[in-house]
């Protein structure tokens, strides 16, 4: 039964390409994420430790606006409502807030922002938080909400204020939340720029350095390249990354340990190809794979050999089914000897005898000597 072959996965004929994101394209999105990180983490700092600290800033600042009004309002809580109502009118356009006075049974007695007709539309104010909490015998009272009558969210504020006889009423001081969070917005705006002037500057390096960075991997490309191919270069100097140059420098002295060893190679094999072209006795070897990888002058003219067999199979090389047989039993059995016979070398002469000796080389080959007795 044929067996199944493995699912290797998904492969370039499947109609799936592999995406190729360069070394400056992913530089690139490191830098905007690290950069959104820390545009949120600022961000949750403002609203988690800022924002608390600017809004206890404004509430002291109203709580200190609505002790220094009762102080001048104090000694006049018996006057009619148009005096008490310009009194704070004045006061209100001074610090730019309106400031609210209840009586002790939560009815508005006078109010900055409201017309002496109108104070009878005002709804019951003693329900209100901060009102209550000043009504209660707390020092201050605060809230943030919505107001009906100037239709916007406003800051509050009260403190009691002392009411003659008929016990202690409030004196409310607000400011709209837009003025309370002007300086979280400005911070919040100076920050902005900030953040986005640095993403900028920082972007900018990124690309300078990725730009000088894929420079000299292009230098380091092609010096590698050129040593590849064979050729003598100088060596590389890099100034940008001190990493890359130590690249380099491995690089090139690698390269340069590679071509003494070529050198020495080369050397060795003319030396061997010198003593092999003056030895009487036929000598090739074979690899593991049985081709030809060696053949002196010697072995040439007694097996009818040329440089052109080198690399063929030694059964397809050699015509001497003996030689072969005395080669396929010393796979097996190991080192053989054996006679062979080769016709005269002019046609005229008897066969000529040879002794034949197989010997294991390395890495699974053989080496074959011929002799002639």
């Amino acid at each position: 039964m044929p067996s199944t072959p493995p699912d290797t996965g998904p492969t370039p004929s499947d109609g799936v390409r592999r995406l190729d994101v360069g070394f400056r394209t992913r530089l690139f999105v490191v830098s905007v994420a690290l950069m959104v990180v820390f545009v949120l983490a600022t961000g949750v700092w403002l609203e988690t430790s800022l924002r608390p600290l600017l809004e206890a800033q404004a509430i002291t600042e109203l709580e200190g606006s609505a002790t220094l009004a009762r102080a001048a309002v104090s000694e006049h809580v018996d006057a009619p409502s148009d005096v008490l109502t310009d009194q704070l009118r004045g006061l209100s356009e001074a610090a730019d807030l309106r400031l609210t006075l209840i009586d002790p049974s939560g009815t508005v007695k006078a109010d900055s922002s409201v017309t002496v007709v109108e104070l009878g539309s005002l709804a019951w104010h003693g329900d209100r938080p901060e009102v209550k909490a000043t009504l209660a015998g707390q020092p201050v009272g605060v809230s943030r909400r919505y107001s009906d009558t100037l239709d916007e969210e406003r800051v509050y504020v009260a403190v009691p204020i002392a009411w003659n006889e008929a016990g202690t009423g409030s004196l409310r001081v607000s400011r709209t939340t837009a003025r309370a969070d002007a300086p979280i917005f400005a911070i919040y705006r100076l920050l902005l720029v900030a953040l986005v002037g640095g993403c900028c500057v920082a972007l900018m390096m990124t690309w300078l350095a990725a730009t000088s960075m894929d420079r000299d991997l292009g230098v380091l490309l092609r010096h590698t390249t050129l040593l590849a191919s064979g050729e003598t270069v100088a060596p590389l100097r890099l100034q940008s990354s001190v990493a890359l140059a130590g690249i380099a420098g491995s690089v090139d002295q690698m390269a340069h340990e590679t071509q003494r060893v070529l050198r020495a190679l080369a050397d060795e094999r003319k030396r061997s190809a010198a003593v092999l072209g003056v030895v009487r006795e036929g000598l090739f070897s074979i690899d593991r794979e049985d081709r030809l990888t060696l053949v002196n002058p010697a072995c040439a003219q007694s097996l009818g050999l040329t440089n052109a067999d080198l690399g063929r199979r030694v059964h397809r090389a050699v015509d001497c089914p003996p030689l072969i047989d005395l080669i396929d039993r010393a796979r097996t059995k190991g080192e053989q000897t054996g006679d062979i016979e080769r016709p005269g070398s002019d046609g005229s002469e008897g066969p000529t005898i040879l002794q034949a000796r197989v010997l294991p080389g390395g890495q699974g080959g053989f080496v074959v000597s011929l002799s002639d007795i």
